[in-house]
């Protein structure tokens, strides 16, 4: 199977081709909604409880929280001077943490200045190599711990701030802080401190590992010695949270100017100005306000990882989320969390539930895009939204299997979240070693959409094992392991030696038996092979010179027989081949063949009989010869079989199995059948790239001349596959409003399917809309849909348009492709 994909997107236009299948790029995305209830509550039992008694599961004040690498979930518990880690994000209320840090144990309320006793804490982040640092503000310090504490009470490694781990004295110095409230880890490695009473931002080129380092550089300030406060574009009024955006922009919660400073890029130089603001208008203004574009005291900036921007607007007990970074000074929030409106701000507006809040602290996204939002005057952290669930798979057959080659075939569901798909295959039935294909994005839609990737460069006759694998924020889904065999490369035993030489590999085919045969001359149809009583001495083949051979049943055995049935690769249905000429030579001078008969294309079996005009008898012995040549009437030579030739011409008749019984009266007779079978795929192929066994550059899926059409698109174009087309065959326009394709169509391929399908998301689902089969002329499979084709001969154009109008608001995006199949 083959997918050409063609899309059009409403109000603004692309084409993309890929085989075998979309990648489109869509990361997690919540979605919320004003007042919106929080899905689970931490800190307390449910969402009514205000609990300050300090335990494992109790948080009296939470102030800020942060996500591992590892799936860790950290809060700073500002009342109580510790941060509390879990494990994972909890998915249930009241969930106990898994150890305190900052205190001893999870009931020690008393603060200290030690390196395993902090006072006040708020910003804490992880890092992506292992360490947490935390703000103890109450010390006026930051503490950093090499690697993620594992144990309670566990002390931290270096502090900065201060110059040892028992000083806690403010100042203004590069080497000083003053309340240090919010920080953040650069993907380069910058460390980033809000230096809350400095007025001030601090950034240091690399993450300190020795304690008491100083900062290389502020902004907020024009030196790192001073600490005014104002509200220029250039200064900063009690900083606190802090955020970095994927595309570098630096967002800053300047609190007590009541706005957001948001810089294009992390600043190189003391002093920087701010390029944009929210809360405001413009710089030099500080008012505060409850509306959608301004607040009262924010504190917290995060960004999920879709890049929406959520600002914890403190004063006014509630959450605003923008569903991008603002580009404009002043710009309106799109969706508030904890009141019902944009005008409202009363704390715990409609009692202590799970809508309302109270002093919102800085909140972050997880990787799957829920926010947590805690308060230290609610005592409670929010969390927003649902988890992701990992994605669904199944595995699905093998299609399309040739020698060297396949397609690999699964269904796979993303569950919401985007997905990332591919495939690993071996010889080894444990995947052991496995080649994996290229990851393909499947993006996060809520149902199974097909996924495939072609294999090519196999090896014949060896059976391979392969599964899907799919990944998302939640994890990764493996599904089971099937297999497929390559089968035998062209019309031989597999060891070189040809029918008419009897020299064969007499493990292929049983003597009496079944067994199915994968590839035809590198068609896509396999054939199952039944005997019955050949010859006992087991020499039979019906991959040699010159097509089909066996040895009918001996003096003593009756006749034996032998039936070939086709049947399409892709679906396992009866599968009709045409071009069947065989001559039948019987080792004896009185013809030993009977019963003669075939299924026709509809699977209905038709005998043969000899007056029906298909069988012609010879009238003259001919010699069967044994030394490589087929037949002929010189001399005999030693070892050849003198006999009658019988032909069954089935050339002009499409079949899907026929069936014949032969006998032999002595020993050295034997019975010979000679054929060929090419479908008009072979014989396509061996016009550009010769007989088979054809080079892996005439696989299905290879593309020689390098022009983006691979080979069965060039078949069912009828395009030349050794040279470049351009433009495109297939061509994508706008035709009465409707987005419609117009591509070439070679009537010779009567062993093709081609459908053209629409869809709203690139994923799917899709909807077949009009459907060429077997060679035919398209037609509409959804009422509506327009289709057309013009020309005669060989070569016709088809035009076929989607089954909506562009103007169609229910179906503002649409996406068209062309689907061949032989």
């Amino acid at each position: 199977m083959i997918f050409l994909p063609s899309f059009l997107r409403c109000r603004g236009a692309f084409l993309l081709a890929l085989i075998p299948f979309l990648t489109l790029s869509v990361r997690a995305q919540q979605t919320f909604s004003n007042f919106q209830a929080a899905s689970v509550v931490v800190g307390q039992t449910d969402f009514t409880s205000q609990d300050t008694t300090a335990s494992p599961s109790v948080t009296p004040g939470p102030s800020e929280v942060a996500l591992g690498p590892a799936g860790q979930m950290a809060v700073s518990d500002q009342s109580v001077g510790r941060v509390l880690i879990w494990n994972t994000v909890p998915t249930t209320n009241g969930v106990p943490a898994d150890l305190v840090i900052g205190k001893p144990d999870f009931v020690t309320t008393s603060s200290g200045v030690t390196s395993s006793l902090m006072s006040s804490c708020e910003g804490v982040v992880f890092t992506s190599d292992g360490k947490l640092i935390v703000c103890d503000y109450g010390n006026n310090r930051v503490l950093i711990w090499n690697t993620v504490p594992t144990s309670s009470g566990q002390a931290a490694n270096v502090v900065i701030g201060q110059s040892d781990f028992v000083s806690n004295g403010a100042g203004v110095a590069a080497d000083k802080m003053a309340g240090p409230r919010g920080v953040l880890v650069t993907p380069s490695g910058q460390l980033i401190v809000t230096d809350y009473n400095n007025n001030r931002v601090l950034i240091f080129n690399s993450i300190p590992t020795t304690s008491g380092a100083s900062a290389d550089l502020v902004i907020g300030q024009g030196t790192l010695g001073t600490a005014t406060f104002g509200s220029g574009a250039d200064q900063m009024f009690s900083p606190v949270g802090c955020a970095l955006a994927s595309d570098g922009k630096l967002l800053i919660a300047d609190s007590s100017n009541n706005r957001v400073l948001i810089f294009n890029s992390v600043p190189t130089a003391n002093d920087a100005s701010a390029d944009l603001v929210i809360g405001q208008t413009a710089f030099g203004s500080g008012g505060s306000g409850t509306t959608s574009s301004t607040f009262i005291n924010p504190i917290g900036v995060a960004l999920s990882p879709t890049g929406q921007l959520s600002v914890s607007d403190f004063g006014n007990n509630r959450v605003l989320i923008f569903n991008s970074v603002p580009t404009a000074d002043g710009a309106a929030a799109d969706v508030v969390l904890g009141q019902p409106d944009f005008v409202s701000n009363t704390a715990f507006n409609g009692g202590t539930t799970a809508s309302s809040m109270q002093s919102a602290f800085p909140s972050a996204f997880t990787a799957d895009g829920r926010l947590l939002v805690p308060g230290r005057d609610m005592s409670r952290v929010m969390i927003f939204g649902t988890p992701a669930v990992v994605p669904s798979v199944t595995t699905l057959a093998a299609t399309a299997v040739v020698p060297t080659g396949g397609l690999l075939n699964s269904s796979v569901n993303p569950n919401g979240f985007s997905t990332d798909v591919h495939f690993d295959y071996s010889t080894d039935p444990g995947l052991a070693g496995a080649t994996s294909t290229s990851t393909q994005n499947i993006g996060n839609g809520p149902s199974a959409v097909s996924v495939n990737a072609a294999l090519t460069g196999l090896a014949p006759k060896t059976t391979y094992y392969f599964r899907v694998i799919a990944t998302n924020v939640a994890g990764t889904t493996t599904g089971s392991i099937l297999s497929f065999y390559t089968g035998v490369l062209g019309w031989d035993s597999g060891n070189g030696a040809s029918a008419s030489g009897g020299t064969l590999d007499a493990s292929l085919i049983p003597t009496t038996g079944t067994q199915t045969f994968t590839d035809v001359n590198g068609q896509s149809f396999y054939v199952v092979v039944t005997t019955s009583n050949l010859n006992a001495d087991g020499t039979a083949s019906y991959f040699g010179d010159p097509g089909w051979w066996f040895e009918g049943g001996g003096p003593s055995s009756g006749y034996g027989s032998v039936t070939f049935q086709f049947f399409n690769s892709l679906n396992n249905q009866p599968y009709a081949v045409s071009g069947i000429d065989l001559r039948l030579l019987d080792a004896e001078v009185n013809e030993r063949f009977r019963d003669f008969g075939y299924w026709d294309a509809n699977n209905n079996f038709v005998s043969v009989g000899y007056g029906t005009g298909l069988l012609t008898f010879s009238n003259t012995p001919i010699y069967h010869a044994t030394d490589n040549s087929y037949e002929n009437n010189a001399a005999a030579e030693p070892g050849d079989q003198e006999g009658k030739w019988i032909e069954l011409n089935l050339s002009n008749i499409a079949v899907t199995g026929f069936t014949l019984e032969a006998h032999r009266q002595t020993a050295s007779a034997g019975s010979v059948i000679m054929g060929d079978i090419i479908s008009p795929w072979a014989a396509w192929r061996t016009q550009y790239f010769g007989p088979a066994p054809f080079p892996a550059s005439a696989d299905d899926f290879a593309d020689p001349d390098g022009d983006g059409v691979t080979n069965v698109l060039e078949y069912f174009y009828g395009t030349d596959p050794t040279v470049p087309d351009s433009p495109n065959p297939l061509q994508m326009t706008l035709v009465a409003n409707r987005v419609t394709l117009t591509f070439p169509r070679n009537t010779a391929a009567t062993d093709t399917t081609a459908t053209v399908q629409g869809a709203d998301a690139a994923g799917g689902p899709w909807t077949d809309l009009a459907r060429s089969v077997n060679g035919a002329p398209f037609t509409a499979l959804v009422a509506g849909v327009p289709v057309s084709e013009s020309g005669s001969g060989a070569i016709v154009s088809v035009t076929v348009g989607d089954e909506f109008l562009i103007t169609d608001p229910g179906h503002a995006m649409r996406y068209l492709r062309l689907q061949v199949v032989h």
